[in-house]
């Protein structure tokens, strides 16, 4: 048999058509790669130096150039957000939390982002005025993006760099590496981001983000609804030196601080008790408690049926059982998604009066609590007595109540941690 030897001439043909083919297949994958549009790159750029404004602007131009395009009203909307966090840091750098070894938020385990310290820092206490605006300004600006996040329809992708967005915490124009969202985010999920993975860390939003985001609205909406329907001043002039640093109180002596072991913490705690008995003041805002949340479970169920169609698995915020998340902290499957929604049928029959929740004081269970019905005829909300029972008796029905188990169900279908994954899945 006759052995051909390769010439130059050959192998160099040969290598060639190697060097062609690889050519033409990576030109099909990145063919078929989206293309991020200009557009999109100008509006990071904007949140990347901190400038939510200019990139809200960007977004708005491109919904008026393209009808209504769907992509902008979400980036119009994330970038109305965006705006409302940094506002929200701003108006807290200036009342720093207070440093006591007993501070609330701490024994709970909350950790709250370091916000550098405003100028303004100390310049006046915080009053009990100042909170209610406060609650009215993040409610009014939620709204905005909510408006903007429930007229989003169709299928986009947005890709944002989330670990690049600067915001300006507390208000003095500078946008450091410590004024953040990747700074944030970490001290939050005690997820660490250097430098290097916080500029690749992005999700690729589309309309099941807009509606889980819309969805996160409405909650913290019922949140400021509750604060703008009762009084809660008697609370706040008592008890506020637990959380806040500076605080305008007739109480000024309530607010020394004493070195190490502070044994009056637990004084001002059964005050703190005591004192959550608030008055109804806007039963116009007491209402809007209900609306947010039977919206919010709306916006949950739609959600979840966008989610669970989705193909793809392109750095996804909250995934389907077949995705993965790029934030990493939440398991989904089959089960979690089903007991999910027994939750949220559970809440909306509840909210609606058609189911009653258990009430502890009756050994029988044939009386439960119509919670519907508090919104429709209030009545003082006072803890305590709330705890003891006699509070609730104008609430009393006999009827449907909340089976036995329910609430365990849920924590065995989430391994004991339900309410921290509800915190996420929204």
């Amino acid at each position: 048999m006759t052995h051909i030897r390769p010439t130059k001439l050959t192998r160099l043909f040969c290598t060639f058509l190697c060097a062609l083919l690889i050519a033409t297949t990576s030109f099909a994958q990145d063919s078929d790669k989206p293309t991020t549009p200009q557009w999109v790159k100008d509006y990071q750029a904007h949140l990347d130096q901190g400038k939510w404004e200019e990139a809200l602007d960007v977004a708005m131009l491109q919904i008026v150039s393209e009808d209504n395009n769907t992509s902008g009203k979400f980036c119009a909307g994330f970038a109305r957000l965006v705006g409302t966090m940094e506002w929200t840091m701003q108006q807290l750098s200036q009342y720093p939390l207070a440093r006591q070894e007993f501070n609330p938020l701490r024994m709970m385990g909350i950790r709250l982002p370091q916000i550098p310290r405003s100028k303004k820092t100390y310049a006046e206490p915080l009053t009990y005025e100042e909170t209610r605006v406060f609650f009215q300004s993040i409610h009014r600006r939620l709204g905005k993006v909510s408006e903007l996040m429930s007229e989003v329809e169709g299928d986009f992708k947005v890709p944002i760099h989330l670990g690049r967005i600067r915001i300006d915490m507390n208000g003095d124009g500078i946008r450091s590496e410590k004024e953040s969202f990747a700074t944030a985010f970490a001290i939050l999920t005690r997820i660490p981001l250097d430098q290097e993975r916080a500029s690749d860390f992005y999700v690729a939003f589309d309309q099941a983000d807009a509606v889980w985001l819309e969805g996160y609205c409405h909650l913290v909406s019922a949140i400021c609804d509750f604060g703008l329907a009762h009084d809660y001043r008697d609370l706040f002039e008592r008890c506020s030196h637990l959380l806040i640093e500076k605080v305008e109180s007739p109480y000024p002596y309530l607010t020394h601080r004493q070195r190490g072991h502070n044994e009056m913490f637990f004084l001002d705690a059964i005050a703190a008790i005591h004192s959550v008995n608030f008055e109804v003041i806007d039963e116009e805002s007491l209402f809007g408690i209900k609306e947010h949340l039977l919206s919010a479970i709306i916006c949950s169920r739609k959600n979840w049926e966008l989610i669970n169609a989705e193909t793809d698995n392109d750095h996804e915020l909250l995934p389907s059982p077949k995705q993965q998340s790029v934030v990493g902290w939440v398991e989904i499957n089959d089960s979690r998604i089903e007991a999910w929604h027994t939750f949220l049928d559970e809440m909306e029959m509840i909210l609606e009066g058609k189911r009653l929740a258990p009430f502890w004081r009756d050994p029988n269970r044939t009386l439960g609590i119509n919670i519907s019905k508090y919104f429709e005829e209030p009545c003082t909300f006072d803890l305590v007595t709330i705890i003891q029972g006699s509070a609730l008796d104008q609430y009393l029905e006999e009827g449907d109540i909340v089976r036995r188990g329910f609430m365990r169900d849920l924590q065995r279908a989430f391994n004991g941690g339900f309410w921290s994954h509800a915190a996420m899945i929204n």
